[in-house]
């Protein structure tokens, strides 16, 4: 009852109700928010809203509300109270939560009134905070777009490179699906920017682990398939190369699913070199060593991280999800007590096919 009671107040979270369509110059359009932990009976809510600055050279800034409180319905009100205009938040683009709160409290009440909303897009981008997000939300940054422009355009362009995409609808139906747990971006503020520190891993609805940004390229090349992204990789002691990759592909198979599941991933990755130093591309034999290099990296550092996931009791990848689609009578009971101890084999291969100019 209480769970339902917090989804359905927060359904009206900083809106209001109006018998008749309200003129749009005279409400203030969310396009960021953000949730911290107080206590364990209490959160912090943020908003930021655009605000054209007038002039010259005018500029669109942000303005941030923000309140405590117990229920959802009771910060709504203070927030409301605090605007010159009805606030709303049908162009909601991105939500944040701080890493405590997304450990201590989980964060399904509070993302399920976004969910339910049919005022707000279930294309809304979630990041976790390394800190708390209201301070994320209310810094003023050096750059002309709003801190909500910034952050959609942060998280999108990594998304394209070095993270597999998360919206509403993609953690939803993460949390919600059998065999395989939520992940998002984890964002931290480094002086005057924000930077990907990484992928969070959630438990359920609760944030537990993360993966460094230096490893995210590699989950993302094992989760989905790919065709944008760079890569260095150690060749020696002192000699390093940056891969490009041109495109990547992922499968999953299943051997005697039912009572002793064997599982393999297959990896294939196309890349080119773009920059080197010491190394003569031109010899055919030097690209074979290069790929066989890129090689055992890429599937002892695979290996390692999908060993850590078993031992979190985590499933990121899915794995789950895929050898259901790949057996009849599928038992997750039984696969969920196996899944830490399931031998799952990573094969890579790699093929460098062409080069570009070397330093």
């Amino acid at each position: 009852m209480k769970k339902w009671l917090f989804t359905c107040l927060s359904v009206s979270i900083i809106t209001g109700c109006s018998p008749s369509p309200p003129i749009l110059e005279d409400l203030q359009f969310v396009q960021s928010l953000g949730y911290d932990y107080v206590d364990k009976n209490s959160i912090q809510g943020s908003v930021s809203v655009p605000v054209i600055q007038s002039g010259m050279n005018s500029q669109t800034k942000s303005e941030i509300f923000t309140a405590e409180a117990h229920t959802s319905k009771e910060f709504g009100r203070i927030i409301q109270g605090q605007s010159q205009k009805p606030i709303e938040t049908g162009r909601l683009g991105v939500a944040l939560y701080g890493k405590e709160v997304a450990n201590k409290k989980g964060i399904l009440e509070m993302l399920d009134s976004i969910y339910r909303d049919p005022r707000i897009s279930k294309k809304v981008y979630l990041a976790v905070v390394e800190g708390k997000a209201y301070e994320m939300l209310n810094y003023r940054y050096p750059i002309s777009d709003s801190t909500s422009k910034y952050l959609i355009g942060l998280i999108e362009q990594n998304a394209e490179q070095y993270l597999p995409k998360v919206d509403v609808h993609t953690f939803m139906y993460q949390y919600f699906g059998k065999g395989m747990d939520p992940f998002m971006p984890l964002l931290e503020r480094k002086g005057d920017k924000i930077q990907v520190k990484g992928v969070a891993l959630f438990k359920g609805d609760k944030y537990i682990h993360y993966i460094g940004f230096k490893e995210a390229f590699l989950f993302k090349i094992l989760y989905e398939d790919s065709e944008k992204g760079f890569f260095n990789i150690k060749l020696d002691k002192d000699l390093y190369v940056s891969i490009e990759n041109i495109s990547s592909s992922v499968n999953y198979k299943v051997r005697k699913s039912n009572m002793n599941p064997q599982f393999s991933i297959y990896l294939k990755l196309k890349g080119r070199v773009v920059e080197g130093t010491r190394i003569p591309l031109g010899n055919k034999n030097e690209i074979q060593s290069i790929e066989k290099k890129v090689r055992y990296n890429i599937q002892k550092r695979g290996q390692e991280m999908v060993s850590k996931f078993q031992k979190l009791k985590i499933d990121p990848l899915g794995i789950g999800d895929r050898v259901k689609s790949q057996t009849r009578n599928f038992d997750f009971r039984s696969w969920e007590d196996q899944y830490p101890e399931i031998p799952i084999e990573l094969n890579v291969d790699v093929q460098i096919t062409q080069t570009m100019s070397v330093e």
